[in-house]
Formats: structure tokens, sequence, C-alpha cells
């Protein structure tokens, strides 16, 4: 024999052996199991042999120490639910106890990944993977500034750094405060009345989500009214603040914003006026604040309903004054108003709160542009820009403030003669 043979015969040697022994594992198993005894014979041990390879190798494939899924959070308990969609591009790193990177990982598209074990074993210092056994710290990193780890059910662990030891599933949930929304959130919208201010007509009514059938009404005034009409106005835009204290020793419930609009047959609010006064040139561009605005109650509390800043008290970037139109005194027929709707004052207005990003931003009718304006870093206690103040600016008849393909088509017109912005939102930190 050459040794080409001599090595053939020992595989098949081997093989036989091999085949034997697993006979006798099957036949014993099938007496353990109390089935009756079935012989099997080396014809059918093959499909055992591959079958047995196949489970071993999958396995080994899928096997992974440390995994999870990173989710979006919109009912802020860190549970992932179905309508809660996973999260990719976020890395995860395993540190040893020794403070030494062990492994890594990016979600996928479904917000999942997996740190997997170490192919050389028991060797815990090359950072290829984790070891059996080992404790380590798993870090959630490369977050976009406008989500960040939300509130959690009881038992439930949702923070960035975690420490586990290996096998263990370690999910995180994410979430932005302008998409946060409990189960039973109380909406607000506004009421436009006819006629002159009036202080027993309703101007900003909320009710709870679940709410049903018609808000009662007592002295002209409904139960579920935040603001009166001879407070406000007539207003469109909101922005929810959330907490809101009128003295840094006040908590209130809550507090929105609320900006003025031109309506025809409608009066607009008293500006930085007395409540009820008539309504001054500017008033196209005031916005006020309504706090306390979550317990369905209107207030008589003048630091608690008052006019926040006015728009046409700041400048656009370039140094110009910025100017939201004027709006003719109310008359029975108004026949002055009836061009100004969708022209004059403000349209749509969406806070921002992402990480270090806390802006107001404002569409202006009359000029079509959208102004940012900070609102600090602590919204409970909100402090706009000092009067004079230039404002971040984007034209929206230009259509270098759009995207590359994204500016919208006016069909034969251009966007400086017929495009007309109106509502806008804040969508993860744009």
């Amino acid at each position: 024999m050459n040794k080409q043979q001599v090595s053939e015969m020992g595989g098949l040697m081997n093989q036989n052996t091999i085949k034997k022994n697993v006979i006798k594992i099957i036949n014993k198993f099938a007496i353990f199991q109390g089935k009756p005894k079935k012989q099997t014979n080396k014809k059918t041990v093959s499909r055992y042999l591959v079958s047995g390879f196949v489970g071993l190798l999958a396995s080994q494939a899928v096997q992974a120490d440390i995994t999870g899924t990173v989710h979006r959070e919109y009912d802020y308990d860190a549970v992932q639910s179905a309508f809660e969609p996973g999260i990719e591009g976020i890395e995860v790193q395993a540190y040893d106890i020794a403070g030494v990177l062990q492994a890594t990982a990016f979600t996928d598209v479904n917000g999942n990944y997996a740190l997997t074990l170490d192919p050389d074993g028991a060797d815990a210092v090359d950072g290829d993977g984790l070891v059996a056994g080992a404790k380590y710290r798993v870090q959630f990193t490369s977050i976009p500034a406008y989500l960040a780890p939300t509130p959690h059910a009881p038992g439930v662990t949702n923070t960035a750094t975690q420490f586990a030891s290996e096998p263990k599933v370690i999910g995180l949930g994410l979430g932005g405060l302008e998409q946060f929304c409990p189960p039973n959130p109380r909406i607000a919208t506004p009421l436009a009345q006819p006629g002159d201010l009036d202080a027993n007509s309703s101007a900003l009514l909320s009710f709870l989500y679940t709410d049903t059938g018609t808000l009662p009404t007592a002295t002209g005034v409904r139960t579920g009214s935040e603001a009166n009409y001879d407070q406000i106005g007539t207003i469109f835009g909101s922005a929810n603040l959330g907490n809101y204290e009128t003295t840094p020793a006040d908590t209130t419930q809550g507090a929105i914003l609320v900006s003025a609009y031109v309506k025809r047959h409608a009066e607009l609010g008293p500006g930085d006026g007395a409540w009820g006064s008539v309504s001054p040139a500017d008033a196209t561009g005031s916005i006020y604040l309504v706090a306390d605005a979550a317990d369905g109650a209107e207030t008589a509390d003048t630091t608690e309903v008052f006019e926040f800043l006015n728009l046409n008290d700041f400048n656009d970037e370039n140094g110009v004054a910025i100017d939201t139109g004027t709006r003719a005194a109310l008359t029975t027929v108004d026949a002055s108003t009836f061009a100004k709707p969708g022209k004059t004052g403000i349209g749509g207005m969406s806070l921002s709160l992402a990480t270090g990003d806390q802006v107001l931003h404002v569409v202006n009718l009359n000029d079509r542009n959208i102004y940012s304006i900070p609102m600090g870093d602590d919204l409970t206690q909100p402090t706009p820009p000092a009067n004079g103040t230039n404002l971040d600016t984007i034209n929206l008849t230009s259509a270098a403030s759009y995207e590359a393909g994204a500016a919208p088509s006016c069909g034969t017109g251009t966007l400086a003669n017929d495009l007309r912005p109106f509502a806008m939102s804040n969508h993860d930190g744009r």
C-alpha cells in the first residue's frame, strides 16, 4: 500500500467507528425513551450524521452571547410594541472588567445587534469577541441628538450603559420629546369666535382623547376652556411646552404657546395690552403663552396667559426687521380682510426639543420665511431672545433653501410668485 491508500483506509476505519458508535447511541436513546427497540443499521446512520452536523453548524452560526434590539419609544415604557420600529446604525460596545473593548456591533435595519463569542476561545485581550461566562459593560453609542433613553416600566432597565454576564439579552428604547404620547393625552384646539373680543367666549379648548359628547357651557364659557377670546383672540399655531413654572417655585400642569391668526370676521388678541383691549397694529405677530394648559379650566391670572413674544420685534438673519403684515380694524362686513387669510400673520409653529436645540420654528405667512427662535435650555422657564435679535431664517421662496430635488413644484409658476407656505412640523430634530 502507498501512503494515500493507508490514509484512505484510516479515514474509512474512522467513519466506520463513528457509525458504529452513533448506532449504539441511537438504539440506546430509543430504549431510554420507552420506545420499541428498533435497530438502526449502517444504511440509515448517515442521515443522523448529516442532520447532526448540520444542526451543530447552525447552532454555532447563530451563537451570540449578548444580543438585543434598539427601538423607537412612543409610549415611554421601554418595552418594544408592534408599532415601535427598530433603529438602524446604533453602535453597541462591550468592555471587560479591565475596561478593554472586547466586541463591537451595529444594529441592523430592524434594530437588532449581536455581540458574538471570541473565535480564539479563552483569549480575552484581543478584542475579537466575548468570552463565555465573563462580565461586561455594554455601551450604546452614536445615538442621534434628538433621541434619548426613555423612562421605563417597573423591572425594565433602559439606560445607554448596562452591565451583563453572558449570555444576556439587552435592549434599549429611545424616544424624542416631540413624539411622547401618554395613554390618554389631553388635546388642545383653537376655537374661532366672530365679532369683537369677548371675555365670555372660549378661544382655546382642551379635552381628553377618550372624551365623547358635547362640552357643556357655563356663562358662555365651555368646560375645557383654557383661555378666553379676550385674552388671546383668534389663534391657529400651537406648540406644547410641557411643564412650566410661572415662578421657580410654582410648577403648573403644563403650558402651550399659541400664535395669532388672521381670519375674516374674527378679532386678533390684545397683544401686550390689557385683556379685551383693541388689537394693536402688530398683533398679527403675537405669540401667547397659556400656562396650566392641562386642567380644562380658564384662568384669570395675567401671569398665566400673556403675550410671550411678538415676531415683529425681531430681525431676519440679515438684520432686516420682520414684518407679519397688518389687519384693519374689524368691521361688520370686514371686506378689507377678505384677501388676508393665508397671507398675513403667522401660520404653523413647531418646537424642536433635540438635545441642545430647544428652538421654536415659526412660519411667517407675509414674507414666506421660517424663523427659528431660541428658547433657552430650560423649558420650565422659557426665555425668548432680546428684541432686535437676528433670527435664523429659511427663505421658502428660494430653491437654494431645499435639499437637492426637494423644492416644491408650482406647475407653470415659480416659488417666488406662487408658493404659499402655511403649516409646519418638526421631525427627528429637523
